[in-house]
């Protein structure tokens, strides 16, 4: 992501970018060096910097506090692990994708699925090397961990029961659409985790900002509230809606934000 990118879109105000945002400009669009950091078998852990990168991609690192201070005497690295977050419009999976999220927490984490507040699903305790099949498994059942961790939108929200009424299911449709919407460009996951060759940077960038619904840039930039020379940016994408679409005329939703 380019300087000039920031300059666009980001009035003097704001400040410089925080922290974050300049480990994404250094990222090579998510990148990083996670390929070859998941790739070393000398340890269980990876780099902070790629640690960190890891959240765009689902999940971050941990250790074991059980085994801590067993491990610190026996001169050993601490027990790394990593939760896994399923990022899932609504919280709803199919009976079909729950066994699944069930057999991948007993074969490949420590046996435990945790539900959270963002209707989101948690597997903890995967190893470093078990990433890769664990993330291939959930995306040939139709699930994926993009963006589910870090300062991005993680899950959207809506009631879980599309079956309600038809304006449930419409509502439920929108969601997807919006969580699809709001997924990182980058095709970094995909090659990293499931195989997919690496294409060029081009697409990256020309894809970077752009809206799925209408094909233009509607992203604005926010500040919250801070120190000016550390003051973070987070993102705002609004989808247009048509006037005309039967979701507007259901709930009241403006035209267009």
């Amino acid at each position: 992501m380019s300087d000039e990118f920031f300059k666009y879109t980001l009035s003097p105000e704001d400040g410089p970018p925080s922290d974050v945002e300049e480990l994404k400009l250094k990222s090579h669009y998510l990148r990083g060096t996670l390929a070859e950091s998941l790739a070393d078998p000398l340890t269980g852990s990876i780099p902070e910097l790629d640690n960190r990168l890891m959240k765009f991609h689902g999940s971050y690192m941990q250790d074991d506090r059980d085994l801590r201070l067993e491990r610190e005497k026996q001169f050993l690295e601490p027990a790394y692990q990593f939760m896994v977050r399923i990022r899932l419009s609504g919280g709803i999976v199919t009976p079909k994708q729950w066994l699944e999220i069930d057999r991948l927490a007993r074969e490949y984490g420590n046996g435990t699925i945790r539900l959270t507040t963002r209707q989101a699903v948690q597997l903890h305790g995967i190893l470093k090397w078990n990433l890769k099949p664990a993330f291939q498994a959930l995306n040939e059942a139709l699930m994926t961990t993009i963006a589910a961790c870090g300062d991005v939108n993680r899950n959207v929200m809506c009631n879980p029961n599309p079956h309600l009424s038809a304006q449930h299911a419409e509502v439920y449709e929108w969601a997807k659409k919006i969580s699809d919407h709001l997924e990182p460009r980058s095709r970094a996951y995909y090659e990293i985790f499931l195989g997919e060759e690496k294409v060029a940077d081009s697409r990256d960038a020309k894809n970077r900002n752009r809206s799925r619904f209408t094909g233009r840039s509607i992203c604005r930039a926010n500040s919250r509230s801070g120190s000016p020379s550390r003051r973070p940016t987070t993102w705002t994408c609004f989808p247009r809606i048509s006037a005309s679409s039967p979701f507007t005329r259901r709930t009241n939703w403006p035209a267009s934000t």
